[in-house]
């Protein structure tokens, strides 16, 4: 049996595979513009359509634009499915999620530390990766962490901090996985 450290670096493996590995398109899957649309339960793997038109041969993933995001391509995207409230049953944090199209914004405080969340959404691979900004309430200290959040289903999510900039009282190579329910 695996230890969970074990465990926690084969999981941080495994989510750096999906977010930065070759997506449908055989393009990196958390490019800007990967996100196509679409929801659980869809039968095209998660892509969404269009009412026909100029560009519908594109590729899937394809912004035909040499991989710039246009404002079209980012209203294709939907984070939705990563917006409301988290709860980690770990220590009862509060996670609170908003998306602008593929990009998510929040928050996610405690007595000890304040946290301001950005990141991109990729709807097929059902991943954001991001950062989260720490700020040790009694110091002032500020920290940035880098991470991956993937969802499991509609009600969860696997969260996993891969690294940090070293500042305050964490190592570059601190990491941690957890996991959150919705509310």
């Amino acid at each position: 049996m695996m230890s969970n450290s074990r465990m926690d670096m084969l999981f941080i493996t495994m989510v750096a595979v999906i977010a930065l590995g070759p997506g449908c398109d055989g393009k990196t899957s958390m490019r800007p513009g990967a996100g196509t649309g679409g929801s659980y339960g869809s039968l095209d793997g998660g892509l969404g359509g269009s009412a026909g038109g100029a560009g519908d041969e594109q590729e899937v993933g394809d912004t035909g634009n040499g991989g710039e995001t246009t404002a079209t391509d980012a209203s294709r995207c939907d984070g939705s499915a990563l917006v409301g409230r988290w709860y980690r049953a770990l220590d009862g944090l509060i996670m609170v999620l908003d998306a602008d199209g593929c990009a998510i914004m929040g928050t996610s405080d405690n007595v000890a530390f304040s946290h301001t969340i950005a990141g991109t959404y990729d709807d097929i691979a059902r991943t954001m990766v991001g950062t989260i900004k720490r700020k040790t309430i009694s110091s002032g200290c500020t920290t940035l962490m880098n991470a991956t959040w993937v969802l499991t289903d509609p009600t969860h999510f696997t969260f996993a901090i891969t690294s940090t900039d070293g500042q305050c009282d964490l190592r570059t190579t601190y990491n941690e996985v957890s996991t959150f329910v919705r509310q």
